[in-house]
């Protein structure tokens, strides 16, 4: 088979189109690893590739196939945009960084100032996995070619000088041997970003001043203004989509390890809120306190560590959403007397926090963490040092 034809090409795509569609999605009934935000928590024994995670892996493989007969072909058109955007998006996925950092230089630097900007948002099966995926986007045309851009300047700034899998560093103890890297990604990001914007592209608007922003958290090591970006709180009302998240992800280890060694050396003692404070004493779980509002105290350490559901989702949002079944009315039930409604439940989103917390400084302290729970005048803190 000559990989080199045009024909065998196309081929090769729809054969790639078929697996997706009719392998990888249906056995996608769990989200990816780089999808889950344990991934991205504390460390926890190496998990085992699922069955719709591991097809994609052996599909990967085959779009790198067809990277490479494109390139000896020297094919520069739509056909080939789509393809290094569907390498993109699998790399991701999959987290293999080498294919990603193979992927996108060329897509941006050399196949997207030689083809027109096309109005589609895409194939239809990666939209599909995408939408199975929760990462649809509809940014279409310019916005959406701008989105892979910054995907480019986002790897630069989070992944350069990583290893080759997404978040492989991502739960060890050392900030410095984490950030190191990051400082090399600092000095090329400057350099590339000019050439992309002087040379090829233009300005790149909204992408390009939220990469700038994520650029600024790194450099210094500000934890709080890299949650802003995640959550979409700066820039306009500028959000970064699922798979911008995805990269920005990858530095949230490094972050909170940094923070947390900047906070043991810069306070005494850190507050926290009564529901953790109740799981440190081995007291009243959190699951048993209703509707409680998020502290000041939790809302700063979860900012700080970069713990929030809001800046990793929960758990619970992966999980198949279970329908209310209301209760048929029968005659019998007219007449009955109205039951007093339930007490509110602890927000989910809260509850998952405050476990987040706890654990952290559970793993961080050991047995030794109730011995430094100590009370203050307005709460309780943890003592650090």
């Amino acid at each position: 088979m000559d990989l080199t034809s045009f024909s065998v090409q196309h081929e090769l795509r729809q054969y790639i189109s078929t697996r997706i569609t009719t392998k990888a999605i249906p056995f996608l009934t769990s989200p990816p690893r780089v999808l889950t935000s344990p991934h991205y928590l504390l460390p926890s024994p190496k998990h085992r590739v699922g069955e719709g995670e591991e097809e994609l892996q052996q599909i990967l493989l085959l779009v790198r196939k067809l990277r490479e007969a494109l390139v000896a072909s020297k094919r520069i058109d739509e056909f080939a945009v789509k393809v290094y955007e569907c390498s993109v998006y699998l790399s991701l996925l999959c987290g293999d960084v080498m294919q990603l950092a193979s992927s996108l230089p060329r897509l941006v630097l050399e196949l997207y100032p030689s083809t027109p900007v096309q109005e589609q948002a895409g194939d239809e099966d990666l939209q599909q996995l995408s939408k199975h995926l929760g990462l649809e986007s509809t940014a279409k045309g310019h916005e959406r070619r701008q989105r892979f851009i910054s995907l480019y300047l986002l790897q630069i700034l989070c992944l350069s000088g990583r290893a080759t899998r997404l978040g492989q560093y991502s739960n060890e103890d050392s900030s410095g041997a984490m950030l190191q890297p990051l400082h090399r990604g600092l000095r090329e990001y400057k350099i590339v970003k000019e050439k992309v914007e002087e040379e090829v592209h233009g300005d790149l608007g909204d992408c390009g001043r939220m990469c700038d922003r994520v650029y600024v958290a790194l450099r210094d090591v500000d934890p709080f203004a890299l949650a802003r970006v995640l959550e979409g709180g700066e820039g306009g009302g500028y959000e970064v989509d699922g798979w911008q998240r995805l990269v920005l992800l990858q530095v949230v280890g490094g972050m909170r390890n940094a923070a947390w060694g900047v906070a043991r050396r810069a306070y005494m003692y850190l507050p926290v809120g009564e529901a953790v404070k109740d799981m440190i004493e081995g007291g009243a779980t959190v699951e048993q306190r209703t509707g409680r509002e998020m502290e000041d105290s939790e809302r700063f350490l979860g900012e700080l560590l970069l713990l929030n559901t809001n800046i990793l989702p929960a758990e619970s949002s992966y999980k198949d959403a279970k329908q209310d079944v209301k209760p048929q009315d029968t005659p019998d039930s007219w007449d009955a007397e109205d039951q007093p409604p339930p007490p509110p439940a602890l927000d989910e989103n809260q509850r998952e926090n405050d476990l987040r917390l706890h654990a952290f400084l559970t793993h961080q302290f050991g047995s030794t963490l109730p011995t430094r729970l100590t009370p203050l005048k307005t709460g309780h803190a943890v003592k650090l040092r």
